[in-house]
Formats: C-alpha cells, structure tokens, sequence
C-alpha cells in the first residue's frame, strides 16, 4: 500500500483510513537506530515529549535537528528548553542532535551578489508569475539529518548500508496534515508517524502540551522568510516578532539587488503577490497551506 493509497483512504473516511494505516506505521522490528526528526515546532515537539514520558514506545535513541540559520529567536529559545526537559525526564537517554548544511540567507544573499554560484533555492515567486523550483528542504533539512544518521550508524563517506540494517525515522505529522506522508527515499529508513497512529491532530497536539506545560507556549518551526507563509503567518511576526518581520522585509529586498539572482531574468520575492513584502497586502488569507501540499514533512512542524 502506497502513500497515494494511503491519502485516498482519508477521504475515504477516518475509520478506514486509520484501519489502513495501521498495518503501516508502527515499530519497525530490530531497528539498528530509532530516529525523531525534530524540528521544533508544535507537533514534533509533543511527539518527542510524549516519547520521553513513556507514552510512545520503543522510545526514539536521538532526536535530530537540521537548523537552516534562519530561524526565528523564539525557535532556538524554544530548542533549549526542549533540551533541558528532555534531560529531565530521560536522564539524557534522548539527546538532540543539531546539524547544519549552510546557511540559508547568506547562501541565497551570495547568489545576488555572484549568480554562477550554486544552492539549494527556496521556492521564491517571480514577478511575471512562477515559483522558482523549491530545493531547500531536501539540502538543508532532509540531506543532513541522513548523513547524521550515516554518521550515528558509522558509515564512511560512500559506504552503503548494509540490507540487515534498518533506521525507524519519526515524522512528527499529524493526522490533519496526510498530505505530507511520504516514504522515506532511502529504502535502509522506514518512515514512522506516530501522532497519526494515535489519531492525534495539531490541535490535539496543543491540547496535550497545554495539559502539561499550562505556562509554556508552542511555536511554529519554519524559516524567518519562508515563501510557504501565509498571510496570517506574516501579519502574526509583524505584530509578534518585529525583529524577525524586519529580516525577512530585508532579506526580501536583498533578493533583488546586484546581480541578477541565480540567472534570473525576474526578480524573486518572498511573498506569493510577488511584491516586496514590506509593502505587500495583508488583508486576508486566501491562500492554502503551502506546507501541506508541498513541503516534506520536515519544515513547520
């Protein structure tokens, strides 16, 4: 049963979806590692909190997460404190490893100032219409969770996995976000959702941190000037986090100085009007959630 299976299921209905996925996401049998992929974010941040407190079993061997450099202060704050829970309640049995390929605002800034250089674009909007072919995810956030995994199992550089070695990787996902399961493109690691296991939404999510952190707020993971951010998302850090709102307005802006960005006959934006964001409108919230529909699972969550 595939993962287009899998999402027809829920229109299908709840129950026959669940029953599905049921004989798909669970345990994985002598896994040589058990992986959470932690972003920092509302769901990610319960699943790895209810693994510590032993309401999710086997319990993940090390949380891993990929930090493009562009995330908001209240995201690394946020990380910290996980940190320090985590500690807490595991004895340091799950550690939070934190890797890094880049940084994603000064790679994109080097691209303004030199177009033959290389990198992994964000899915910008063009000025006549388009998107710019969105690359990020997998160079700053799934590429350095499987080379830490490479790393963790003691894999040289080019060693291929043996067939009797397999990684259970946790996705934080949630039942309201099915668009977004996929497998794994590394056939040695096994995708594993468990708030979908457990029928858990984000709002369940929220309801089960606000039971045990009643004093403690969630945030959501994603980088400062994601393209994926919606009118919402944008007037919220403009009224919550001017520090923030005014990088991602300059960062905008840098995008379409000097050369031509990354070979680029239109100018980039940031927000999906393709106007400079600083000035665009803000009015509503017509458009969809980008996250769902097109990212992988391992950014806002």
């Amino acid at each position: 049963l595939g993962t287009i299976t899998i999402v027809k299921c829920h229109y299908l209905g709840r129950k026959v979806f669940m029953n599905k996925f049921s004989s798909i996401s669970k345990p994985v049998e002598n896994a040589a590692l058990r992986v959470l992929s932690f972003g920092a974010g509302v769901q990610s941040t319960v699943l790895l909190l209810m693994a510590a407190k032993g309401e999710i079993k086997p319990m993940p061997d090390v949380a891993i997460f990929a930090d493009t450099q562009f995330e908001p202060a209240s995201i690394y704050k946020h990380l910290e404190w996980v940190e320090m829970e985590l500690d807490y309640l595991t004895d340091k049995a799950i550690k939070i490893e934190i890797v890094k390929q880049g940084n994603i605002k000064q790679d994109h800034i080097n691209a303004v100032n030199n177009a033959n250089d290389r990198i992994a674009t964000m899915p910008l909007f063009l000025e006549n219409h388009g998107v710019i072919w969105r690359q990020c995810t997998v160079d700053y956030k799934i590429k350095p969770i499987q080379n830490k995994i490479k790393e963790i199992l003691r894999l040289k550089k080019g060693q291929r996995v043996s067939k009797n070695i397999v990684v259970e990787q946790w996705m934080g996902i949630s039942t309201d976000e099915l668009e977004r399961v996929k497998e794994n493109n590394k056939p040695f690691i096994i995708n594993r959702f468990p708030l979908i296991e457990m029928g858990m939404s984000r709002g369940d999510c929220y309801q089960w941190f606000k039971k045990h952190y009643p004093n403690k707020p969630l945030v959501k993971s994603a980088c400062i000037a994601c393209p994926y951010h919606s009118n919402s998302m944008w007037k919220d850090m403009k009224k919550n986090d001017p520090v923030s709102w005014e990088e991602a307005c300059q960062f905008d802006e840098d995008l379409r100085k000097g050369k031509s960005f990354y070979k680029l006959k239109q100018n980039p934006f940031v927000h999906n009007s393709a106007k400079p964001l600083r000035t665009a409108d803000l009015g509503d919230d017509k458009t969809p959630d980008l996250f769902l529909g097109e990212c992988d699972g391992m950014c806002g969550v």
